[in-house]
């Protein structure tokens, strides 16, 4: 929700796939202001894991899209895009490439949650998953505000956690002031069963020992 009570939303269609941005008025009446039409369609990504509104208005949307497997012939793979829009809902040139920021962190990277951080930092969480054994472990990427990867943040701005057992996959994100906490859920091949797994890290992407 936009400061000025105005309600921005984001979903993914199919045949053909692509994601669409909405801005609503706070009755819920489509605002036409935005992109000229209320809505705005975008065929660079072919999945969706939410948006975030900047504190100038601007919106930024983080998703993935379908490529070439690195190692599988005729296979996908999948890579972390980000998308930002201006205010009235147009492109922002000034943000990565035409207002595209694309990021490959491995093999499938499928993102689940997107947050700004309160230096204007843009962090997003997801999963990487792995052909070889089905398995999944907790990603974290942080983008400077003009969407290069963050080198002050992990290895190069990326963050890979394992929390040793064969699958994990991330759902939430939530963030403070100095820390950064993510949860989701684990499979363990040995055991045969399902918990609840969240970390806690600092803001240079180190786990937060203590918690």
């Amino acid at each position: 929700i936009q400061d000025d009570q105005k309600i921005v939303g984001v979903g993914r269609f199919f045949n053909p796939t692509y994601i669409q941005t909405a801005r609503f008025h706070s009755n819920g009446i489509q605002d036409l202001s935005y992109n000229q039409v209320g809505y705005r369609n975008d065929f660079n990504l072919s999945k969706v894991g939410g948006l975030a509104l900047q504190s100038d208005g601007k919106i930024v949307v983080i998703g993935a899209k379908a490529v070439a497997h690195p190692y599988i012939a005729g296979a996908s793979g999948y890579d972390f895009v980000l998308n930002r829009y201006n205010i009235n809902g147009s492109i922002d040139a000034k943000f990565g490439n035409n207002g595209m920021v694309s990021t490959d962190i491995g093999e499938v990277d499928i993102p689940s949650d997107i947050a700004i951080q309160s230096n204007g930092k843009i962090l997003v969480s997801g999963t990487k998953y792995y052909f070889s054994d089905q398995g999944g472990k907790f990603i974290i990427a942080r983008y400077l505000p003009n969407g290069a990867l963050d080198p002050a943040f992990g290895t190069a701005g990326k963050k890979l956690f394992d929390f040793g057992n064969n699958d994990n996959t991330a759902n939430a994100m939530a963030v403070s002031r100095y820390r950064v906490y993510l949860s989701g859920w684990g499979n363990d091949d040995l055991t045969q069963s399902t918990r609840l797994q969240t970390l806690a890290i600092l803001n240079d992407g180190l786990p937060f020992t203590t918690y």
